[in-house]
C-alpha cells in the first residue's frame, strides 16, 4: 500500500511535464506564427514601423532626459531632428544616416547631449542590414569619430577611456548586429529562391516528361492507324476490282474494311488530344500482346524469375489498347531489373472482364520509397489515362512494389 501513492506522484508528475512540454510548443509555435505574421505586415507598412520607433525613441528622451535635462528649447529641436529621419531609415539608409551625423555634428557644436542621439545607432544598424558593407564600415568609423569628439567634450560615462570604451562598445554592437540580420535576411532570400527553383525545374521536368510521352505516342498512333488505313484501303481495291465477277467476296471485303476502320476510328479517337504537329519519320511495327511471351522470356535470361498468368476469356482489342498493355507491362518489369532491392522473382497478370483489362506488376524486392515520378511511371500513367483507365502504383504490406493498371477497350 506504501508503494501507491508514490506511484500516483510519479503518473501525475509525467502528466504535468507533458502538460508542460505541450504548452511550451504551443507557445513557441505561436510566437513563431505572431513573428511570421508582423514580418508580412511590416513589409507592407514599414513606415508606420518607423514611426512608431521615432515616436519612441523621441518620447524617451523627453521622459528621461540625460544629466544636463531638456530645459534649453534648443535641446528639443535637436531631439526632433535627430529621430524624424528614422522614420525613411529603410528607404534611404545612407542618406538618413548622413543627415542624423550632420544634426549630431550641429548639436556637437552648440547644445547639449539627449538620449535621442542613439538614433545614430539605429541608423548605423540600418545601414549594416540595407546598405553594401563598405557603407556600413565607413558610418562606423564615421560614428567612433563622433564618439571620440562627444567623450572628449561631455564623457558621458564619467571620463574620457570610460565613455571611449562604452560608447565605442555600442557603435561596434549596433554594426555586428546589423551584419548578423543581413546574413540572415539574405540566407533567407537564398533559400526561399532555390525552393522557387527547384519547384519550376520540377514542373519543367514533369512538361518536359510528359511532352516527350506525347511525342511517343503520336509517332505510335501514325504507325498504327496508317497501318489500319493501308489495310482498308488494300481491301477497298480489292473489292472493287472482285465486285463484278465475285460479289461475294466483295462483300466479305468490304465488312473486313468496315471492321478495320472502325478499329482505326478508336485509336484515332483515343490519340488524337496528344498528337504533336511534327512530322518523324522512321516507323517500325509496334508491338502487341502476342509479344508478350517474348518479352517475359528475355526478362527471365537476366536471372529474374517471371510468371506471366492469363485470367478470364481474351477479347479482341484494338491495338492501342495492346500496345498499351504491352508498354505497361515492359516498362514495369524495367523498373524491377533497374530499381527492385534483391528482387528474385515477378508476377505479370492479365485480368479480362470485357469491356477492362486489369494488369498487376508485382516484384519480391524491399518495398523502397522512389520519392519523384520518374519518366517511366509518368509515361505509364498517359497511356493509361488514355485508353480511359487509371495506374497506381507503389510498395505493398507484404513486401515489393507492385503496379497495377486498368484499361477500358470501348472507352
Amino acid at each position: 500500500m506504501s508503494g501507491r501513492p508514490g506511484a500516483c506522484e510519479n503518473v501525475t508528475v509525467t502528466k504535468s511535464a507533458t502538460a508542460s512540454g505541450d504548452s511550451t510548443a504551443r507557445l513557441v509555435a505561436a510566437l513563431r506564427s505572431w513573428g511570421e505574421g508582423f514580418g508580412d505586415w511590416d513589409r507592407d507598412h514599414r513606415y508606420v514601423t518607423d514611426s512608431v520607433i521615432a515616436l519612441a525613441l523621441f518620447m524617451v528622451s523627453v521622459l528621461f532626459p540625460y544629466k544636463y535635462g531638456v530645459e534649453r528649447a534648443e535641446n528639443y529641436v535637436f531631439q526632433i531632428a535627430l529621430v524624424a529621419p528614422l522614420i525613411w531609415r529603410r528607404r534611404a539608409p545612407s542618406l538618413v544616416f548622413v543627415v542624423i551625423a550632420l544634426v549630431a555634428l550641429l548639436q556637437w557644436l552648440i547644445a547639449d547631449p539627449v538620449l535621442a542621439d542613439a538614433a545614430l545607432l539605429v541608423a548605423l544598424f540600418t545601414l549594416a542590414v540595407h546598405a553594401p558593407a563598405r557603407r556600413a564600415v565607413a558610418g562606423a568609423v564615421v560614428l567612433s569619430a563622433g564618439v571620440l569628439m562627444a567623450s572628449v567634450r561631455w564623457a558621458p560615462a564619467g571620463d574620457v577611456a570610460k565613455s571611449l570604451l562604452f560608447l565605442n562598445g555600442l557603435v561596434v554592437a549596433a554594426l555586428c548586429a546589423g551584419i548578423a540580420l543581413r546574413s540572415s535576411l539574405r540566407y533567407v532570400e537564398a533559400q526561399a529562391e532555390r525552393t522557387a527553383q527547384l519547384e519550376l525545374e520540377r514542373d519543367q521536368q514533369a512538361l518536359l516528361a510528359a511532352a516527350a510521352e506525347r511525342a511517343r505516342i503520336a509517332r505510335e498512333m501514325h504507325d498504327v492507324v496508317a497501318h489500319n488505313v493501308s489495310i482498308m484501303v488494300t481491301l477497298a481495291d480489292g473489292a472493287l476490282a472482285a465486285a463484278d465477277s465475285h460479289p461475294d467476296r466483295a462483300k466479305e471485303a468490304m465488312a473486313d474494311v468496315s471492321a478495320t476502320g472502325r478499329l482505326a476510328l478508336t485509336d484515332m479517337r483515343r490519340l488524337l488530344g496528344v498528337l504533336r504537329a511534327e512530322e518523324e519519320t522512321g516507323r517500325q511495327p509496334q508491338p502487341q500482346l502476342a509479344g508478350l511471351p517474348e518479352l517475359v522470356h528475355g526478362v527471365r535470361s537476366t536471372g529474374l524469375a517471371v510468371e506471366f498468368d492469363e485470367d478470364g476469356v481474351p477479347f479482341t482489342l484494338p491495338s492501342g489498347v495492346e500496345l498499351t498493355i504491352f508498354r505497361i507491362v515492359q516498362e514495369s518489369l524495367t523498373n524491377v531489373l533497374k530499381h527492385a532491392d534483391e528482387a528474385s522473382s515477378a508476377r505479370v497478370t492479365l485480368v479480362y472482364d470485357e469491356p477492362f483489362v486489369d494488369i498487376t506488376i508485382r516484384d519480391d524486392g524491399k518495398p523502397t520509397q522512389r520519392g519523384d515520378e520518374g519518366h517511366g511511371l509518368l509515361g505509364m500513367r498517359e497511356r493509361a489515362t488514355t485508353c480511359g483507365g487509371e495506374l497506381s502504383a507503389g510498395p505493398t504490406l507484404e513486401g515489393g512494389w507492385k503496379v497495377a493498371a486498368r484499361v477500358r477497350v470501348d472507352a
